[in-house]
């Protein structure tokens, strides 16, 4: 056997999971869940702005799809929400 052949088996419990979790994260992805430059345009912001948020755990919900970071746009919209700011009312001269 050279070097770059690997001798590796995937189990029928290995490949099943693997595919339950292939078949969540697609599930996850149709219902409506966007990527760091899709969420820091819809939030009009740097991409690497929205990475430091989500580093230090001040922007919206996320997870991981393997190396993916995906945000639910219905987190998204949510943490917009929360984070609107009232006008006030300019207080009455005498």
């Amino acid at each position: 056997m050279s070097s770059n052949e690997w001798n590796f088996a995937w189990s029928k419990d290995d490949i099943e999971r693997a595919r339950q979790a292939l078949k969540e994260v697609r599930g996850v992805l149709r219902a409506g869940a966007v990527d760091i430059p899709t969420a820091a345009k819809r939030l009009g912001i740097t991409t690497s702005g929205l990475r430091r948020m989500l580093r230090e755990r001040r922007g919206p919900a996320f997870f991981r799809a393997g190396r993916l970071i995906r945000i639910r746009v219905t987190d998204l919209e949510a943490w917009i929400d929360r984070n609107r700011v009232e006008p006030t009312k300019p207080e009455a001269k005498e």
